[in-house]
């Protein structure tokens, strides 16, 4: 007991106080707190300061950031490529529905589409979540060489929709593809989106990785509000987390 007292005094003696150490801890939390909090604010700066680059792909060209994980796995002959006016006839080479649809090796969206054309059922796309736009214009790109004028909706309220807009203007299909920076939901609502810093590609409303991410408002929408009044049509729905044929009532709310 005589032992345990002396350490105590000599701990004490050296400013260790049981207290005192309280004291410490607090603060060091404190300071890992405020830390943390500059540290997120710093995302949110890096995440809206971004360089952009023209992907020529082929038949399509879009404009990405230069550091999301996306670009960076490009091969480079993709990148660095200079924007123009001229403008690609995507109705050429033109396939039918029936080509498409007998061919083993077509893609399963041509497929699908192929299949809704030979049984006459009218119907729109929705790319829900469409990032920098590619798969909107690539659904586009089909309906257009089959000859049909079916409409393409894309949305994307995050970062990398940001470019969506330009990227189906400069591909000359805005007149194919309405694009909206909306999140789409059950209602209709206001939120927050939260964006993973280096992957503005990657959006969610729930699921948050506070210390790498960016937050800005967005509004949330019914499918319903961006479709034609009055109309009943299947929508054939583009999502990493949505692969279904749904019906929606196409009437404003």
């Amino acid at each position: 007991m005589g032992k345990w007292v002396l350490s105590l005094k000599d701990l004490v003696g050296k400013g260790f106080t049981p207290r005192g150490e309280s004291l410490r801890i607090k603060r060091l939390e404190d300071e890992i707190s405020e830390l943390k909090n500059e540290l997120s604010r710093l995302n949110g700066i890096v995440a809206s300061w971004r360089l952009v680059d023209l992907v020529d792909f082929g038949e399509l060209r879009v404009f990405m950031y230069t550091n999301d994980l996306s670009y960076i796995q490009l091969n480079d002959k993709y990148r660095r490529h200079t924007p123009s006016a001229n403008k690609r006839d995507f109705s050429k080479p033109y396939r039918s529905a029936s080509e498409r649809y007998h061919n083993g090796r077509e893609p399963l969206l041509s497929f699908l589409l192929s299949h809704y054309w030979l049984h006459d059922l009218d119907f729109a796309v929705f790319d829900v979540g469409c990032q920098y736009g590619t798969s909107a214009m690539a659904a586009a790109q089909v309906i257009l060489s089959s000859g049909h004028t079916n409409h393409v909706y894309a949305f994307d309220p995050g970062e990398a929709g940001r470019l969506a807009r330009y990227n189906i203007i400069l591909n000359g299909l805005e007149s194919h593809v309405t694009f909206e920076c909306l999140a789409v939901s059950k209602g209709t609502f206001p939120g927050l989106v939260f964006t993973e810093t280096g992957h503005s590609e990657n959006n969610r409303l729930v699921n948050r990785t506070p210390t790498m991410e960016a937050s800005s408002m967005l509004s949330c929408v019914h499918p319903s509000t961006s479709t034609p009044r009055g109309r009943i049509c299947p929508v054939i729905t583009l999502s990493k987390s949505i692969r279904r044929v749904a019906r929606w009532r196409c009437s404003k709310a």
